[in-house]
């Protein structure tokens, strides 16, 4: 297995063990046939989640308007004001994205990236990017875990093609990549 961007130390074990059990299983029944992974991982993923593309990917995926007015004027609303030990406090600061730690928050997350790849996956099907497993009639492109993603396939460059695409929506829904 071919990893990109994979860091030292990251507790990713479950994502690698899974990528060992995903090799072996291909080389069963491909024997030679290269996997490539390439590992991004969102930026600051909650703090970027604009209140505008969490309402249009809510109004998406059919969550009624009123829910939808309230979960973005909560968004657009939403107040910090740290405190430390000993008393000291910081100066309110006002957010404009969803809150780390918040019930709605990962759900809001998760429908975002999904949505993302929900207008990339027809086309890297067509594109024949992936590993197709011998059982599925599509092929397996990614894993998401948490502001982590690993897009997967049996050619380097369709892995750049893919992240390339990915990148390209991200941008639209005001995302981006961590350095690596």
């Amino acid at each position: 297995v071919n990893v990109i961007g994979f860091e030292k130390g990251c507790p990713t074990e479950f994502i690698t063990l899974s990528l060992i059990v995903l090799a072996r299983y291909v080389a069963e029944y491909e024997p030679g046939l290269q996997i490539h992974v390439l590992e991004l991982d969102i930026k600051q993923a909650y703090n970027r989640l604009s209140p505008a593309v969490v309402g249009y990917v809510l109004l998406e995926y059919g969550v009624h308007p009123l829910l939808v007015r309230n979960i973005v004027s909560e968004l657009k609303n939403n107040v910090i004001a740290p405190r430390f030990p000993q008393g000291i406090s910081c100066p309110e600061v006002e957010m404009n994205s969803i809150r780390q730690g918040g019930y709605e928050s990962t759900i809001v997350f998760n429908m975002v990236i999904r949505f993302a790849f929900s207008l990339l996956l027809d086309r890297w099907h067509l594109a024949g990017y992936g590993v197709v497993l011998p059982e599925n009639c599509r092929a397996l492109t990614h894993w998401v875990w948490a502001d982590g993603i690993w897009v997967i396939s049996t050619k380097h460059n369709d892995v750049k093609m893919m992240a390339q695409d990915l990148t390209n929506v991200m941008d639209e829904l005001g995302l981006e990549w961590k350095n690596s």
